[in-house]
């Protein structure tokens, strides 16, 4: 119930569909979600500050990033070893228990990609730059945990918004290696959206496989 209604009634359509096909719904749990995004944020800032301290220390290089890359890193930079370690521990345990999931409960998790469409981009981000860390942190709430834990996922359309037309989409995540599996689910969702699929304004077809 924290996404868009919108959202939530393109998830549910997607979910009749599965079960129409045979599949066996099972409502899970992820618990500790919070200390998992905190989680993810203490790793993900520290690991971007450590690849790019370099350029953050340099006069030139540092002049050359835009205000939210600059803010980012210095957020990175700002977390001690003991607050990145203490990060690590949750990341085990989420570790752990999505492994536990795949062995005895599912074979992939399904959600939406995000709690919403895509939002206006505002007329000064192009000069410059975001950040937004509310918007961001809503963007990205489905897909954290599987970042985090490092699981494989997939994403693709599952309806449009039928006020500004953008798509919603529906994620899949699967145990590590598993990635036959998310290929085998998407290929049985092609009928959710059959004959309705939409292109954007600009669109580049790379495969050739235009319809």
């Amino acid at each position: 119930n924290d996404a868009d209604e919108k959202v939530q009634r393109a998830t549910m359509r997607a979910i009749d569909h599965y079960e129409r096909l045979g599949a066996e719904i099972v409502p899970i749990t992820l618990p500790h979600l919070q200390e998992i995004h905190l989680a993810h944020g203490v790793t993900i800032t520290t690991e971007m500050y450590s690849l790019m301290e370099e350029h953050y220390r340099s006069t030139t290089h540092f002049n050359q990033l835009c205000p939210e890359s600059r803010v980012t890193l210095a957020i990175g930079k700002s977390w001690s070893s003991s607050e990145f370690l203490a990060a690590q521990k949750v990341r085990s345990y989420a570790m752990h228990h999505i492994e536990d999931l795949f062995q005895n409960k599912v074979d992939v998790i399904l959600s939406p990609a995000t709690p919403c469409t895509a939002p206006l981009m505002r007329d000064d981000v192009a000069s410059c730059g975001e950040s937004n860390l509310s918007e961001t942190s809503a963007l990205m709430r489905y897909m954290i945990h599987g970042n985090l834990t490092g699981i494989p996922a997939m994403v693709f359309p599952c309806g449009y918004d039928d006020e500004t037309s953008l798509p919603i989409s529906l994620q899949l995540q699967a145990a590590h290696w598993r990635e036959d599996l998310l290929f085998h689910v998407a290929m049985q969702s092609e009928d959710i959206l059959k004959g309705s699929i939409a292109k954007p304004t600009l669109y580049v077809d790379i495969l050739g496989s235009d319809k």
